[in-house]
This record gives structure tokens, sequence and C-alpha cells, in this order.
């Protein structure tokens, strides 16, 4: 209904935060929406919209109800999810992977995923494959594992091909199906990472990587907004600015 939930929080050092609230862009305003059963941090609360409006956290274990407010636990977890089309969820975690259906409330073991610590990315492609992403070692180490591949499911049988992505920056879908990776962390002296402002764009069905223009400012892993006009806003996980990611140059097609 073009409502945001926004569930637990990272107040501080050693702190998680339970409560959750619910964003209405239409009138500016924040009301409550109850608290999850257990308090969870920023960094784990990724979380994906089932097709029948209930919201999956999988980091945080929970599930919420917008129609009862309420949230309650599931029986596994996991780091990143993307729904598949025909509704079922695919939720992996360090070292496992599920597929979750809603319809059910069923949780099936599905394959073993390369997994990061705590950072896997999914992203559902147009063909309905998925591709997965995981950094070992974690996106803030330079030197971290980069480890992708495409799955496809067959019921309950599934498919893994290779995939040369090898870079911890951010993914985006783009409307024609290319993905756009925008930042990246290399080695710096003295440092544990330095931001970069590389950009290209990677094509799943070819495993081929095309150049794209630079970033304004060097990042690692910005948040990316998909602009109706095709264009993608990147900001944050740089130097506290933001900048704006054309693909090709223009409007994407």
């Amino acid at each position: 209904d073009g409502r945001v939930l926004v569930a637990g929080g990272y107040p501080g050092p050693g702190e998680a935060l339970s409560s959750a609230e619910i964003y209405d862009p239409a009138t500016g305003s924040w009301t409550a929406a109850g608290f999850m059963t257990r308090p969870g941090a920023t960094r784990h609360g990724i979380s994906t919209l089932l097709p029948d409006g209930r919201v999956l956290i999988p980091g945080f274990g929970q599930i919420y109800d917008p129609v009862t407010g309420t949230f309650r636990d599931t029986s596994q977890s996991g780091l990143s999810a993307a729904v598949l089309p025909d509704g079922r969820a695919l939720v992996l975690d360090r070292s496992r992977t599920y597929v979750f259906d809603p319809a059910t409330d069923i949780w099936q073991q599905v394959m073993l995923v390369v997994g990061g610590d705590p950072d896997i990315t999914t992203i559902l492609l147009p063909d309905g494959r998925v591709l997965a992403r995981g950094i070992v070692g974690g996106k803030f180490n330079p030197i971290g594992s980069v480890s992708s591949a495409v799955y496809e499911l067959r019921g309950n049988s599934e498919i893994k091909s290779p995939s040369s992505l090898k870079n911890s920056g951010a993914l985006k879908l783009l409307a024609d199906g290319r993905i756009l990776v925008a930042g990246d962390l290399v080695s710096a002296p003295g440092n544990t990472g330095q931001p970069t402002n590389s950009a290209y764009f990677y094509d799943v069905t070819s495993d081929s990587t095309a150049p794209a223009s630079l970033m304004n400012e060097p990042r690692h892993d910005p948040m990316t907004v998909m602009l109706a006009d095709g264009r993608v806003l990147t900001l944050g996980e740089g130097y506290g600015t933001y900048g704006l990611r054309i693909p090709e140059n223009s409007a994407a097609s």
C-alpha cells in the first residue's frame, strides 16, 4: 500500500532495538507497529515483501503481518532473501539456503552456497533465476573473498551456474536486465580499506562486464534507489555525500 515498515535498529555499540514503526510517505507521518519478539540490529535487517502482504525479515527470524499488526518468529533465518515467481522466497544464510513457502509456512533446505560473514546479496532476475553474491570475511574487509552464482529452482530441485562477479560494491538490477555494480573496497596502506568510485555493468546472460562512467564520489557499498526515469540514485557508504549514477550516461532504456 506504499507505506514503509522500519523494524529494529542499532542505537549504539552492543545495543539493538525490538520496536517497529510504519512510515506513510503520503502523509509524512510515523505510527507505532508493535515490537519484534527479539531485538534486531540494522545490519541484519534486510526485509522482503511476500505476495500475501506480510514482510519476511530473515536476519531477525521474524515475519510481520500488517493485518494483525504483529510479529512472530520463523523456524529458520538467513541473511538475504528474494521472492521467486511462484511466490516462494529463496533465503540464503552463511552456509545454507532455504526455500520458504508462505502458503504452507514450510521451510525446505535446497542447496549449499558459499556465504558471507554476514554479507549476502540476492537479486531476482527477469527470467526467474536468482543471482546470489557472498563476501567471506565481510564487506568491510578489503581482502575478503567474493563468490557469486546464479540459481534456478525447478520445483524442489535446483541448478547452480557459475558467475564471474567478484565485486563487493552495490548491485542494482536495471530495466534491461543488466546489473549496475557501483563502488568497491580496495586495500590501502594504514587502513582497512579504501572506497572507490568505480562502476560497471554486469550481464548475467553472457557473464560479462562493460564499463560505466565513474561515480562522483568514492563509495564502497552504497544504498541504491531506482528512480522513475530509469536512473539510479546512490547514497551512503562513502564520505558522507551522495551521487547519481546514470546508466549508459542517459536514462536507462
